[in-house]
């Protein structure tokens, strides 16, 4: 298995006229034996001096594009946009014989399979005269712990979702309200935790560091990321941007950072900005409304949150997608959302307000890693015709989808090598409205930061915005 501890970097050509650096990953495994075989995700990043010792500047980074020469060697492109030291580090993003015995267990197996301590999980309550009772759910029939399940798909808008059968006789699978809550998962006693062997994410220890002189721009492009055509974001390859200021510059169309408050409430004025999906999506609401206004009263609502700013106008809106879903403390009640019927909803109501100011952000990603990929593959193609009706209505709507971004989760299963092929599988899902949707690449954001965690931080997140306002301001 892979180790940072003993993978080399090695430094192979830097072409200033072309502003390109290749190195190569030559990845070891724990006995410091080199791997003759790929498979191993790889993560290569150049970052500018202020990322090096004793330098205060803000640093500029950049993810590379690494390519899997199958022989345990990876070749990493990347192009630093400056003059200077630079530094370059590499990670392992996800070793091979995790990832592969992972993606072979949930591919036939679902979450039934887990054997983790604290996996992710959603439990529903059955109540009926004061008896209340949780059970577990998943977006699969098979359920470990269960002999029975209560099929739920139809009040969760026909998406799959099934639960476990009550054990006390009183009720049964007529006697719930379909909310989601959170409980301890019980761990199954005749199984090992190891399946898989940590760490599953580990930085390699060996930094090339060397000065370069570039002579190239960030974006030769004078295209305003505005006026972009959606297609060209799903069929551009990674990196599509670079860290700057602490935030996000696209390289391939124009478009300001906004900092200022002002700026930012005159890009917004008017807007209808709905925000679709997972938590992943509500850091997006939460964070534009905080950048309107740092004292909003948000309004919690049934099965996601509301702003309304008069003094712009402005309405924000957040909503869940059907279940699995755990939200917390976040809403007032946990039950399913429809991101089809909040797009339906969308061409139907919002017909006072002018198609360019009608903003939809979706993704589909995080809470579905457990489940086969069928399972997600079905919920992406459910939003395909409510999303030609609303772009028929309201031509001009922009409408993103956020892709997933590289997070990993040692307990939950979040595993980056499977984020990646949930990519494959959005764009092969959606292809017939390739055209009419502009995807966010988050994961170029964080490779270039480094940021690995589900709710990414700053710089990460202002990245994920000044990408999202460099489409609509």
């Amino acid at each position: 298995m892979a180790s940072g501890k003993h993978t080399k970097i090695l430094f192979l050509n830097y072409d200033g006229d072309k502003g390109e650096l290749t190195v190569q990953i030559q990845v070891y495994n724990w006995l410091n034996q080199q791997k003759r075989s790929g498979g191993d995700v790889i993560f290569v990043r150049a970052m500018s001096a202020a990322s090096l010792p004793g330098k205060l500047i803000q640093p500029l980074t950049i993810a590379a594009r690494v390519v899997d020469n199958e022989d345990g060697t990876y070749t990493a492109y990347a192009k630093p946009h400056w003059t200077g030291s630079t530094a370059v580090k590499a990670r392992i993003g996800s070793k091979f014989e995790n990832w592969c015995r992972r993606f072979r267990a949930m591919s036939l197996y679902g979450d039934s399979v887990f054997s983790i301590p604290n996996p992710h999980s959603i439990f529903v309550e059955y109540e009926k005269n004061g008896l209340t009772q949780t059970e577990r759910c998943s977006a699969t029939p098979t359920l470990s712990l269960y002999n029975a399940t209560c099929n739920f798909t139809a009040q969760n808008y026909n998406m799959s979702f099934y639960c476990g059968y009550p054990s006390n006789q009183n009720l049964d699978c007529s006697n719930t309200i379909l909310k989601a809550i959170t409980r301890p998962f019980p761990k199954l006693n005749n199984v090992t935790d190891s399946l898989v062997v940590p760490p599953f994410t580990e930085m390699i220890t060996d930094t090339l560091v060397l000065d370069v002189a570039s002579r190239t721009n960030i974006t030769t492009s004078a295209v305003k990321c505005r006026n972009r055509a959606a297609l060209e974001t799903w069929r551009e390859q990674s990196p599509t941007g670079q860290g700057i200021n602490g935030g996000w510059k696209m390289l391939h169309c124009v478009h300001r950072q906004l900092r200022n408050r002002t700026e930012i409430r005159r890009c917004l004025s008017r807007k209808r900005l709905l925000f679709l999906g997972d938590s992943t999506v509500r850091q997006y609401f939460d964070r534009l409304v905080r950048m309107v206004n740092k004292s909003a009263k948000i309004e919690k609502k049934m099965n996601g949150l509301k702003y309304f700013d008069t003094t712009l106008p402005m309405v924000a809106e957040w909503q869940v997608h059907e279940m699995p879903y755990h939200c917390g403390t976040s809403v007032s009640l946990c039950v399913p959302g429809s991101i089809a019927g909040a797009m339906m909803n969308v061409a139907s109501v919002y017909n006072e307000t002018t198609d360019s100011d009608i903003v939809l952000v979706i993704t589909y990603n995080a809470h579905l890693q457990n489940y086969p990929p069928d399972v997600l593959e079905s919920r992406l193609k459910s939003i395909i015709e409510p999303l030609k009706y609303l772009k028929r209505v309201h031509p001009r709507a922009k409408v993103f989808f956020k892709g997933p971004h590289p997070v990993s989760q040692d307990r939950k299963w979040f595993d980056i090598r499977i984020s990646l092929m949930y990519r494959e599988v959005l764009i092969s899902a959606l292809k017939d409205v390739l055209n009419d949707v502009v995807y966010l690449d988050t994961f170029s954001i964080g490779i270039a930061y480094d940021d690995l965690s589900l709710h990414p931080v700053n710089p990460m997140m202002q990245a994920q915005i000044d990408q999202l306002f460099g489409y609509i301001c």
